[in-house]
């Protein structure tokens, strides 16, 4: 019986693997939120878009780690289902900030802003007394007004602005529809790899080809 023939250092080591698998689904996971967030209002249809993006991101998390010849351990699922999550909280995230800047820019065309500024520098102690009790109620109804635009700015009149078809909606009911797109859209893309690779496996072992873990096994014992 000859000596076994010493297999490649990475035919039993699944890192170099796990890191290109790692990468790959971080930098897509990124580009597809990227493109998401820069769709219109109408195609995020409320409470499908999460699950048709998880699901697509899902397929691509099996069929790249089919091509790094990665098998679909717990780690990898783990994994996916971290970075899906993250995904779907990067939309709404990055949704929310363009929501922002809109608003922000219209406030600052808005021509009472050169007023308060006005006010704000002008002496409250020179002028007769009806110019100072109007200056003083100039400047709490501003101050009202940057109050109410704060709130505006707001992630939950964020959330509260994109569920308005369903109705006035109070809090905290619109945070925990959100939590629960996240979360449906992770599980969703979840069992969509966990699908997808299971139908790639089976392609696999119907094409004579094995996962890594079977075929090192078997060029061991063939080499003994």
């Amino acid at each position: 019986m000859s000596d076994p023939i010493p297999l490649p250092p990475t035919a039993n080591n699944p890192a170099p693997r796990r890191l290109a698998w790692l990468v790959g689904v971080i930098v897509g996971t990124a580009l597809a939120a990227i493109l998401a967030v820069q769709l219109p209002d109408r195609a995020k249809l409320l409470g499908l878009f999460p699950l048709i993006w998880g699901g697509l991101l899902g397929m691509g998390y099996a069929w790249w780690a089919g091509e790094c010849r990665l098998k679909l351990s717990r780690w990898v699922y783990c994994v996916a289902l971290l970075l899906l999550a993250i995904g779907e909280a990067g939309i709404v995230y990055q949704a929310w900030q363009f929501y922002q800047l809109d608003l922000r820019q219209q406030f600052s065309r808005d021509p009472a802003a050169g007023l308060v500024k006005q006010a704000e520098q002008s002496p409250i102690a020179n002028g007769k007394p009806e110019e100072i009790e109007l200056r003083k109620q100039l400047l709490a109804e501003f101050e009202r007004v940057r109050q109410r635009r704060r709130e505006a700015l707001g992630l939950s009149t964020f959330l509260q602005r994109r569920l308005r078809k369903l109705g006035d909606i109070p809090q905290p009911w619109p945070e925990l529809f959100y939590a629960g797109e996240i979360l449906l859209g992770s599980l969703v893309g979840l069992a969509v790899m966990r699908f997808c690779g299971t139908r790639m496996s089976a392609v696999a072992n119907s094409e004579g080809r094995m996962p890594d873990s079977e075929s090192q096994a078997t060029d061991a014992s063939q080499a003994t």
